[in-house]
């Protein structure tokens, strides 16, 4: 199963345990009961582990992943991005694509 953004509570707890990154049933029930889905798990930092209870081992497992997933959507030419630039009212299938063949067409720094 592959990471996404849209997935809802329920999908990234799923998603989670057969990533086998160390978390416990207990971890995975402090994100159900924040009802954190896949866009607010990519906005996780250190700080607002702790404040839902988290302790420090499972934290720094999520960060960790947390990168990985932000540089394989990088590595992927950055299409997650997208949600985090733009707000909701902005989004469509029309929007996005329009976006993406501009970046395409700019060169790398």
């Amino acid at each position: 199963m592959a990471f996404s953004i849209d997935f809802n509570t329920e999908q990234l707890v799923s998603f989670l345990h057969i990533q086998n990154i160390g978390l416990d049933s207990d971890d995975l029930d402090l994100l159900k009961d924040e009802k954190i889905n896949g866009r607010s798990f990519l906005l996780l930092m250190q700080d607002l582990l702790l404040t839902m209870g988290f302790k420090m081992g499972p934290i720094i497992c999520i960060l960790e992943l947390i990168s990985s997933l932000k540089k394989e959507s990088n590595s992927s030419g950055g299409r997650l991005d997208y949600f985090q630039i733009f707000s909701v009212e902005q989004w469509s299938k029309d929007h996005f694509i329009n976006w993406i063949s501009k970046k395409d067409q700019t060169p790398s720094s």
